[in-house]
């Protein structure tokens, strides 16, 4: 997978059983989805679940960066 801020490539760290991708380039980490909650229950952050999906819920980061593309599915990413 390439990057969404470099375009270089990604690849595959593990960790705990968890995939995730990394980019050298620019430090970038790509969690797919369900990825962040197991890897914050792995370090013992139990229910975190509930807080991420109020996130979801917020209106868009008012930013001067333009919008990303997610590398899997080519639509823009919610800031």
């Amino acid at each position: 997978m390439d990057s969404p801020v470099c375009k270089k490539d990604m690849f595959v760290v593990e960790y705990k059983q968890i995939e995730l991708d990394y980019c050298h380039s620019c430090k970038g980490v790509w969690f797919d989805a369900g990825e962040l909650e197991l890897l914050l229950e792995a370090g013992g952050l139990k229910g975190a679940k509930q807080p991420l999906g109020d996130v979801l819920k917020l209106p868009d980061a008012q930013t001067l960066e333009k919008k990303r593309r997610c590398p899997i599915c080519t639509t823009n990413m919610k800031k």
